[in-house]
């Protein structure tokens, strides 16, 4: 941990010409648009409450030239994801059928079908079911990459880049589909990332690219989706400009909504249509990026005022996922909360960093208290969850404190 913030303090002190250029315009002039400090590494889960997660520096800066957002840090300094071991399984998206729908009309179900980031192989086998009968993943996690083993996908077990594309085009010859779903947020230096794959992709093959949608993040004010994993932030016009960069010809985009989450989604090949143009004016999300910060300063001091009105009462978070424990880091809340309650069979028991150690419980062990508590319903993906249960703690529960003040100064551009 030393040495990292040693190197992350000498890398903030690089003339801006030896920092990354951005990888949508090829600018070199950052600008901060937000610090948090130190934070936990997010999504760990401990058995006692005298683990902790490991700290780092999280703060994310902007492109004024093109408006494109990343994380600010140490070039490969970010997440190892050879030691993640947790599954996508319960997480296929509410219009999977309508990507599938749209490969089965585009792509030959004979044809190579490369997943970027496959997981445990989850999507995999949803394509496999469609009748596409050529499925090979490309993980960086051994032990993710075993399990989609275990179900007949053929895997390379590492991250993807020039050296993967070379081997799989050896090896397999060019790929009719890339899918590459919730990925390239996570790579540090996304357009050689991209230029790979258009390497990889055949003559009149399709690829589809699939990110979160930085308007509600940045549009909104919802700060509980800054993943501190997360290395890009994108709107559908830097999206649009990245894969433009890459040397792609065309890009069809549209936004999807999953649960509480819209995503951009992105066909990507000679045949889908034009890339999105330019932007000719950055100004309207440069405006939203200054007044960003503005609005994180607001939620926190909506937090503290609420808690402070009565200090003594204990606070309960209900939800236990990896962004209600984005906003109690973020919005200051956490070190206030007492526990937090899930009904994930995995989640519950343990101790989560938010950042003081926090039990997770479940409904019907936060049930057995009858001491009324104020609750924090940021559970933000399943609100038919959330009424439930407050229903159950009617006359016990003291009071619901909103999460974000109503009002946000925040507008989409």
């Amino acid at each position: 941990m030393v040495d990292f913030q040693i190197s992350h303090v000498f890398f903030q002190r690089l003339p801006a010409f030896m920092k990354p250029p951005c990888p949508v315009c090829g600018d070199h002039s950052f600008q901060l648009l937000l610090d948090l400090g130190e934070v936990p590494v997010s999504g760990l889960f401990f058995n006692t409450p005298s683990v902790t997660a490991p700290c780092h520096s999280l703060a994310l800066e902007f492109c004024p030239q093109c408006a494109f957002v990343r994380k600010r840090g140490v070039p490969g300094g970010g997440r190892d994801y050879r030691k993640i071991h947790r599954g996508t399984s319960g997480q296929l998206p509410a219009y999977a059928k309508w990507i599938l729908e749209v490969a089965r009309q585009r792509c030959p179900k004979n044809g190579l079908v490369v997943e970027i980031g496959c997981n445990e192989g989850t999507f995999l086998q949803q394509l496999r079911m469609e009748g596409f009968s050529r499925l090979l993943g490309v993980e960086p996690s051994p032990d993710l990459a075993a399990q989609a083993e275990s179900r007949g996908f053929p895997v390379v077990v590492d991250y993807f880049g020039e050296d993967v594309a070379e081997k799989i085009l050896t090896e397999h010859g060019p790929a009719i589909l890339i899918v590459c779903r919730h990925t390239v947020e996570h790579v540090p230096n996304p357009l050689p990332f991209l230029q790979a794959a258009k390497r990889l992709l055949a003559k009149g093959g399709s690829f589809y690219l699939e990110c979160p949608d930085s308007q509600t993040l940045f549009g909104q004010g919802r700060i509980h989706e800054i993943w501190d994993e997360h290395e890009n932030y994108f709107f559908g016009e830097t999206l649009g400009l990245l894969v433009r960069s890459a040397g792609f010809p065309g890009c069809n985009l549209s936004r999807q909504t999953n649960r509480d989450a819209v995503n951009l989604c992105a066909w990507i090949g000679e045949d889908v249509g034009p890339t999105l143009p330019a932007i000719p004016n950055p100004i309207p999300l440069l405006d939203l990026y200054a007044k960003f910060p503005v609005w994180v300063d607001h939620v926190k001091g909506h937090v503290r005022e609420e808690i402070s009105k009565e200090p003594e009462v204990p606070l309960v978070a209900i939800g236990a996922g990896h962004p209600q424990i984005n906003y109690l880091i973020f919005s200051k809340a956490g070190p206030h909360v007492s526990i937090l309650v899930d009904d994930d069979p995995s989640k519950t028991g343990l101790y989560v960093s938010c950042p003081q150690p926090c039990r997770v419980v479940s409904t019907e062990e936060f049930m057995r208290d009858s001491n009324p508590p104020n609750t924090l319903p940021i559970a933000f993906a399943h609100p038919e969850w959330m009424h439930k249960l407050e229903g159950r703690l009617k006359g016990r529960l003291n009071r619901s404190i909103l999460p974000y003040p109503a009002g946000s100064p925040l507008v989409i551009p």
